[in-house]
């Protein structure tokens, strides 16, 4: 039985990933490493060197988006894949003038950031995943966090007066999100499942 169980996994696993590769190439999108493109000219080697970036247009809820990131990773099991987490206002600046070339006016988008009101923690904000427990910078817009949501969006355009800056959003609203992916041991803030906080 277990043998039965394990072969309909595997079957399970091949057809997703099989899905995964047909969504990818069906949406046009794929993974850039803004520091080897020279298109831009913001990389901050500290943070983003073997980083790429992936702006998901497909829309879901936060967690829906999460896992989605996390997903990518079966397209290449040599990267880590997550929601994207800043660990510099360079690496932080330069991904919004990437989305910004990429598509324009856009947004809003779900980045790694994300409180739990669950836990009395309305309004003290985590990056998803790091685990230096520092906050290297802070981007809110002037009316935010407004203690409307547990997440974050961000949009961008050379029109919009709030572009690049974060806002607080409730988690259930289908939005697109960026993903990061990096090979293992490459990041100043390794991706483990513990958070840092924003102190504002």
């Amino acid at each position: 039985m277990y043998q039965s169980l394990k072969s309909k996994q595997e079957i399970i696993m091949s057809k997703l990933f099989i899905l995964a590769l047909i969504l990818t190439g069906v949406l046009g999108e794929s993974w850039i490493d803004i520091c080897t493109d020279n298109e831009y000219d913001c990389c901050d080697d500290t943070t983003m060197t073997n980083h790429q970036y992936l702006i998901r247009s497909s829309t879901d809820d936060y967690d829906g988006q999460r896992v989605n990131c996390i997903f990518e990773e079966f397209q290449n099991p040599d990267k880590v894949s997550h929601i994207v987490t800043f660990e510099s206002r360079k690496e932080y600046i330069c991904v919004m003038k990437f989305l910004s070339k990429e598509k324009g006016a856009y947004g809003p988008v779900y980045i790694g950031l994300k409180a739990d009101a669950d836990d009395d923690m309305k309004n003290l904000f985590q990056w998803e995943g790091s685990s230096t427990g520092d906050l290297a910078f802070a981007a809110w817009e002037p009316a935010s966090p407004s203690g409307k949501g547990d997440c974050v969006t961000v949009s961008v355009g050379s029109s919009n007066a709030k572009s690049g800056l974060w806002t607080d959003a409730v988690c259930n609203t289908a939005l697109p999100v960026i993903c990061e992916r990096e090979a293992p041991g490459t990041t100043a803030a390794p991706f483990t499942g513990s958070s840092s906080t924003i102190e504002y």
